[in-house]
């Protein structure tokens, strides 16, 4: 009953809202013909804080829930590939599932107990704490429908390696981070090549990353395309927003 309810109340959707442009398509592939608006979520843009460039070792920080479609088993099975000892990893977010244990068995089998810090799940102070001290962030996930993390990270000035299981192509195109394919070559390939950026230039690619926010994921231009979007809803006369696809055969 729970199922024929839902169904008909997708029928009856006179727009549905797609946070990504995959998320647009896995709703054009289930066969939904009704418009469909592209509004990603929004990120709070926080104080413009610049990176400090710091002696000694560095941080690559995942900062997200600790679960098994986060990848982080190719983060530690990359890492022992290509770890540097003047680098680090810190892992920050809540345990799901009893995966930390899994993640911390593949850390000490390898040996890497003194390359990763897990501080378990952050927010308010603690959670811009750990934006603060990292140099450079990494979600190898295997599928995110947004990633809030990714589009937080850059807010606060850091460069990011992701996966194509996340929308976020615009890092390559904005030069603010590495887009690679899911599992341990391509976040292997992803760690060397930010160890070998320079301080500067890692802190000019976070730079480009908070403007792409800043330009493209604020509340407040989140909010004016939502409110376009629900305007021409309540009168399609008006003229349609970029934002929004019509279903052509």
């Amino acid at each position: 009953a729970m199922k024929i309810y839902q169904s008909a109340v997708l029928r009856s959707a006179s727009l549905f809202v797609a946070t990504s442009d995959q998320e647009f398509r896995s709703i054009r592939n289930l066969g939904w013909q009704q418009p469909i608006a592209v509004v990603p979520n929004g990120v709070d843009l926080g104080v413009d804080m610049q990176q400090e460039i710091r002696d000694g070792v560095k941080t690559f920080l995942f900062l997200s829930r600790v679960h098994s479609v986060k990848g982080l088993l190719d983060l530690v099975e990359a890492w022992a590939l290509v770890r540097r000892s003047d680098w680090r990893i810190v892992i920050a977010g809540g345990d799901e599932e009893g995966y930390r244990a899994k993640v911390e068995s593949l850390i000490r089998l390898k040996g890497l107990q003194t390359d990763f810090e897990f501080t378990g799940f952050v927010e308010g102070t603690r959670k811009k704490a750990c934006f603060d001290r990292a140099d450079v962030f990494i979600l190898p996930t295997y599928s995110e429908n947004f990633g809030i993390a990714v589009a937080e990270a850059l807010a606060n000035n850091l460069p990011v390696i992701t996966t194509t299981g996340a929308p976020w192509s615009e890092l390559v195109e904005h030069r603010c981070g590495w887009w690679v394919e899911p599992g341990i070559p391509g976040i292997s390939s992803a760690l060397v090549e930010a160890m070998a950026c320079e301080p500067e230039e890692l802190r000019q690619m976070g730079q480009r990353g908070r403007q792409l926010v800043v330009s493209k994921y604020s509340w407040e231009k989140i909010g004016m395309t939502a409110e376009e979007v629900s305007k021409w809803v309540l009168d399609p006369i008006r003229p349609k927003p970029k934002v929004v696809d019509i279903y052509t055969q």
